[in-house]
């Protein structure tokens, strides 16, 4: 994910870490797996999910869920 810590994800900006708004704890962003989610209306989406907790946040619906528990 060095991609992400360079030029962030969706609206998640970069970072070295980011905080898991499920888990709270905080991981380096490359420690962060990219995967795809099944969508029923498009099929798939890139999705990211944390190293502590295995929550996924995918970047349609919840890239700003990510975003947002940076700032907090």
């Amino acid at each position: 994910m060095k991609d992400d810590v360079t030029d962030g994800w969706g609206c998640v900006p970069a970072a070295e870490e980011w905080k898991c708004p499920e888990c709270g704890e905080t991981s380096p962003v490359e420690d962060w797996r990219e995967i795809e989610l099944g969508c029923g209306v498009c099929g798939t989406h890139d999705a990211r999910q944390c190293p502590k907790c295995d929550e996924a946040y995918d970047h349609v619906w919840d890239d700003e869920i990510l975003r947002d528990a940076q700032t907090k």
